[in-house]
Formats: structure tokens, C-alpha cells, sequence
């Protein structure tokens, strides 16, 4: 019979049998019925699913089968996602067209859109400008959205960005009161993109280009306001956010993604690095200062100029580190640039840190307030004069350098919170302060002042303003 079909009737696509003995039955009994059958099985014995994979197959389906399934409800409409999936290979514009015709256009289709893509291997300007159509438009979760730039970073990782920002902007989009909360709820929920720092690495120029302006109106949106008496950026308290640390296994995605991406630029093109600088250096934002100065860190040996200038030039950047270090990235800049300049030059930076204070003076500052914000300065300083290798120095510089250890014996290479499992805390707890006279609680504060932050001026061992209030709210709670 099948080779009777093939030379008799090469043109048919498949045989209709069951359905006209049942048309018969209901025919002779007098009853009205209307037959309505899908194709399953083609007359050379292949499933329907096997056949299209045949460009001969997928041509005529084109023609007659794909338009009627794809305008369906979506339920109906799915039957056709294998037919597409498997055409990308040898019919992609074809596939494209059929998209843009049937589904684009109905956002109900949009997971059908979606699993179609996921096969596509060879992506270009029209497929991605599809797969941002149904992004912006319809809530996918992250590793929907990152496995399909993940694909597109493979064939062609310029247009990858792309995908993320069209993500990025729906979630953007949807923020119903944009205000601090909202905005650092969206940063935690990015926390878990562990796609993005490959994005990243895969094309960094384009992955800058894409994103950086929405990095820096975020960033921007939750970093606190500057603090009047320290001399340093905006920064952040959200720990989600982060940058990692050298030897460190956390990884917080959607930072360490630009920092990946400089840092790439950084190492294969310095020019194109530096002018990136160049055009966004006076951010008053910590997070994009410290980015900097990491892809700085790869061009210490080519461009010791350029980084002794950006250290010198804003003495904001001897400030740039961590919640825990506030000189991490600064200490680590200094540490691996110094090799590389002429002792003239390693002066000049002892005396950019000599001649700095981290904590300014205030109008209303008391003499005590005053003093100790000069023995803070010092402190800080020496936390930098630190990260130069002794080898460097010159002899004068060694004994200045001498004299300040002596001066703080106990000081450690950073501002601590934890020494082991023993938390710092208030110099004065809250049942204590329930104890303790008004004035006795004044002077606390006194000593305290804002700029002491979370180290005491005499003890590092003990807390100072931020642990301060924390127990001062505590007490006021239970009186």
C-alpha cells in the first residue's frame, strides 16, 4: 500500500483511515458527526516528530499544518514548538518570520516563544530582539533568563548583554514605589544570577556598554548620603552587593560581574579601560572607586604613573576598602604599585598619606573631640603606611614609620568587629546605661562622637558611636 501511495500519489503528506469507517457507521445510523483528525504517523512509518527535521517536511508545514496550530490557544499551539525548535538549523529566518507573525504579538504565547529559543544555537540581532520582546513583557525566573544568555555568550557573546538588560529593566520597570527598600529588595533578588559574571568575561565591553548606566542609577539609589566629618565616597550597607576579597570564595554575582568586566578590559586593552575611567572617575559612589582601582591593580606594571595619580589626585581613594577594612582596596593598590616606582615617586605617596586625614573637623568639635580625631588620623595613616614594603622607604621614612608602631602597638591591620567569636560592643551596654547617670551617658557620647563610627579612639577592642546608639535604642526601648 505505501509504495502504491508513493507512486500514485507522491505529493501526500499522510493517509486518513480510522476516521472514515467511523463517518460510515454514523452514517448509516442516521446520525450526524463530523470527523476531526491530526496527523500522527506519516505514510514512510516516521512520527510526526521525526519528520520534522526534514527541510522538505518543514517546507510544507509552513505551507499548510504551522499557521493553523501557532494561532491557537497556547495549550493547542504547543504541538508546534518541536517543529520550530527542530527548523533552526536549516530554516531559521523561516522560524523567525513564523514568531514574529503568530506569536510576538500575543504575550500568551510567550513560554511557547521561550522554548523555541532555548534550542536555538546561532543567535543574531533579530532572535535576541525577540527574546528581550518577551522578557520585558513576561516575569521568567533568573536561570530562564541566564541560561538563555548563557547560549548567546557561546555563539555571539556581544549580544548577551542584551538579554540581561531586558531582564534588569522589567524588574526596574516593576518597582511600584521606587525608594530604598524597594531597590535594595531587587539587589538581593539578583543575588542568586550566578550567570552573570560569565556574561560578563564573554564580552566585557558590550556587558559595560549594556549595563553600567543602570549599575551606577542603582547603586546611586541605595548609597548613603556623604558623611560630613570622614573624608570619603557614598558607600553602602548592602550585603548582598559586596565586592569579594581576595582568596575569598563568596561571590556576589551582579558586582562581581563589573568587576570581572573591568577587570577583563583592563587586562586586554588598557586604553579602552582608561577612558573609561576617565569618563566616570568623579562618581561619588565607593563601589565604582573600588572597581577602579581593581583593574587598576593590572596595569601597576605598564601605567605606575596613571595609578600613583589616581591615588594622589582624590584623597577620597585612600579610603577605599570594606565594611571591615575601610582601606582594603587602597592598602591592596599601594602594596602591589610601590615596586614600581622610582623612589621620588614613593615620596610622594608617604607624603600624600602623611599630609591626609581621614577624620575632618567640625565646627562644633570640643577640644577633646579635636584631639581625638588628630590621634584617629594617625591611626588611619599608619594602616596605609603599612601596605608599603619597608624595602622601599628611605631611612627618614622608616624612622617616622617606627615612631607611629611605637605610638599604636596594639593596633591591628584593620578596623575589627570580631576578634575569634568575641563581638565588639558598646563601651557601655544598656543595662548599664539603665544604671548609669544622665551625664555619665552624655559624656559617653562626647567621647563617641559620629565619626568614631564602630572603634573606639583609645581601644580598638571596643566599640565606639554606631555600637553605642545601638545599646543607647535598646535602653530606650525598656524605659
Amino acid at each position: 500500500m505505501y509504495q502504491f501511495i508513493k507512486d500514485n500519489y507522491g505529493d501526500a503528506l499522510g493517509v486518513e483511515m480510522e476516521g472514515f469507517g467511523f463517518h460510515e457507521a454514523a452514517h448509516h445510523s442516521g446520525v450526524d458527526a463530523i470527523v476531526i483528525r491530526d496527523v500522527s504517523d506519516l505514510i514512510d512509518g516516521r512520527s510526526k516528530s521525526d519528520a520534522t527535521g526534514s527541510q522538505g517536511w518543514f517546507e510544507r508545514l509552513v505551507c499548510t499544518y504551522l499557521p493553523l496550530v501557532m494561532v491557537e490557544k497556547p495549550e493547542h499551539a504547543w504541538e508546534s514548538v518541536i517543529i520550530l525548535q527542530r527548523a533552526w538549523s536549516f530554516a531559521k529566518d523561516s522560524v523567525i518570520k513564523l514568531l514574529q507573525q503568530y506569536w510576538l504579538t500575543d504575550n500568551t504565547k510567550d513560554f511557547l516563544t521561550y522554548q523555541t529559543l532555548r534550542e536555538l544555537a546561532e543567535w543574531n540581532n533579530d532572535t535576541v530582539d525577540i527574546a528581550c520582546t518577551i522578557l520585558k513583557r513576561t516575569g521568567f525566573d533568573l536561570s530562564s533568563v541566564g541560561h538563555i544568555a548563557s547560549i548567546i555568550s557561546v555563539s555571539t557573546p556581544n549580544l548577551a548583554p542584551r538579554i540581561i538588560r531586558a531582564e534588569l529593566d522589567r524588574r526596574l520597570a516593576a518597582l511600584q514605589n521606587p525608594s530604598y527598600t524597594e531597590y535594595e529588595q531587587l539587589l538581593k533578588s539578583l543575588a542568586q544570577w550566578y550567570d552573570l559574571p560569565a556574561v560578563a568575561e564573554a564580552s566585557p565591553e558590550a556587558y559595560l556598554e549594556d549595563l553600567w548606566p543602570r549599575f551606577i542609577d542603582i547603586m546611586a539609589r541605595v548609597a548613603n548620603e556623604p558623611n560630613q566629618s570622614v573624608n570619603g565616597y557614598r558607600s553602602d550597607c548592602i550585603y548582598m552587593v559586596r565586592l569579594k576579597k581576595v582568596d575569598e570564595d563568596d561571590s556576589y554575582p551582579f558586582t562581581s560581574s563589573f568587576e570581572d568586566a573591568i577587570v577583563s578590559i583592563a587586562l586586554k586593552d588598557n586604553d579602552t579601560f582608561l577612558s573609561f575611567l576617565k569618563k566616570w572617575e568623579e562618581s561619588d559612589l565607593l563601589i565604582v572607586q573600588r572597581l577602579f582601582a581593581r583593574g587598576l591593580q593590572k596595569l601597576v606594571a605598564s601605567h605606575s604613573k596613571v595609578v600613583l595619580d589616581f591615588l594622589s589626585k582624590d584623597t577620597r581613594r585612600l579610603t577605599l576598602g570594606t565594611y571591615d577594612d575601610q582601606h582594603y582596596d587602597t592598602k591592596h593598590l599601594i602594596s602591589v604599585l610601590v615596586p614600581y616606582l622610582s623612589p621620588k615617586e614613593v615620596q610622594n605617596l608617604e607624603n600624600v598619606i602623611k599630609q591626609w586625614n581621614y577624620s575632618i573637623n567640625q565646627p562644633n568639635d570640643d577640644i577633646r573631640t579635636k584631639f581625638d580625631r588628630i590621634k584617629y588620623n594617625r591611626m588611619h595613616r599608619l594602616l596605609l603606611l603599612r601596605a608599603i614594603p619597608r624595602e622601599f622607604m628611605n631611612a627618614d621614612m622608616r624612622r617616622f614609620f617606627d615612631e607611629e608602631e611605637r605610638a599604636f602597638p596594639l593596633m591591628p591591620d584593620k578596623q575589627m568587629h570580631f576578634t575569634g567569636f568575641q563581638e565588639i560592643t558598646s563601651p557601655m551596654s544598656a543595662e548599664q546605661m539603665s544604671k548609669a547617670k544622665d551625664e555619665d551617658i552624655l559624656k559617653l557620647f562626647n567621647v563617641l562622637v559620629d565619626y568614631t563610627k564602630d572603634t573606639h579612639p583609645k581601644d580598638f577592642m571596643r566599640g565606639g558611636s554606631l555600637q553605642a546608639s545601638r545599646a543607647f535604642s535598646e535602653f530606650a526601648q525598656l524605659h
